[in-house]
């Protein structure tokens, strides 16, 4: 190519690269980063028993509304070794005796607490009105219990399996139950003629938070040796249970 040419090929090039007549296009503004404008402090459990162990973690609310973990190799906290919980900088939680303590976590200037409580799971174990039962009886029967039938019927072989009481309780509480025992006191509202009877669950059997369970016992024999001396039983007998029990880890 002759250097004519060339110069001719330069300035088309240098057409195409000029652009036509009109305004020029605004520059579009970087997006800022979002930033941290508070903390949250949580952890997998705040209510613990003696001994239990627990995380802690942390979140940032943003400037983008968003709420996101900060990851742990960013911040640690600070060990603690208070009388109720101990914390080491992993953040491990360690329950050490009952009551509650408060850990405050500092993380770029911006400050959030969290309250740990150490507490006794409690057992509690109340009447359920529950129908059906150990032998599918089909009416609720856990707070009265009739008796009909000609006194007649019954005699020195058969008494003693008369009065039998049946029941459902259940553990209202968070803890877990063993070895539960029960006082039946049986009220005969005719004459307020009173009769204890108790009993127990198999002693391996652990009733867990919400759990129903059934009872049952055998016999009345006070009630039973009336009707053998020819006294009625006319009204309701009712019947009261208290239950105790053992309160052992959840498994």
């Amino acid at each position: 190519m002759n250097s004519r040419y060339a110069g001719l090929a330069v300035a088309l090039v240098l057409c195409v690269s000029c652009g036509g007549g009109g305004g020029s296009s605004s520059p579009i503004a970087p997006t800022p980063t979002p930033t941290i404008t508070s903390i949250v402090i949580g952890a997998g459990r705040t209510t613990l028993q003696v001994g239990e162990t627990t995380g802690i973690y942390l979140f940032g609310n943003y400037s983008n509304n968003t709420v996101l973990p900060i990851s742990t190799t960013e911040w640690d906290c600070t060990p603690t070794n208070g009388s109720v919980i101990s914390i080491i900088a992993d953040c491990t939680v360690t329950a050490l005796a009952l009551g509650t303590s408060t850990y405050t976590q500092i993380f770029q200037n911006l400050t959030a607490s969290l309250v740990i409580t150490v507490a006794d799971l409690v057992v509690n174990l109340v009447f359920h009105e529950a129908a059906g039962g150990p032998d599918e009886e089909p009416e609720p029967y856990w707070w009265h219990l009739s008796f009909l039938g000609d006194p007649a019927y019954f005699n020195e072989e058969s008494y003693a399996y008369f009065g039998g009481y049946e029941g459902h309780g259940k553990n209202t509480g968070d803890g877990c139950a063993r070895n539960v025992t029960w006082t039946f006191t049986a009220v005969d509202t005719n004459d307020a003629l009173l009769e204890l009877d108790s009993g127990s669950l198999l002693w391996t059997q652990i009733i867990q938070p919400g759990e129903v369970f059934e009872f049952e016992g055998c016999c009345l024999e006070a009630m039973a040796q009336r009707i053998l001396n020819g006294v009625s039983i006319l009204t309701d007998l009712s019947g009261e249970v208290e239950f105790s029990s053992t309160e052992v880890t959840c498994p």
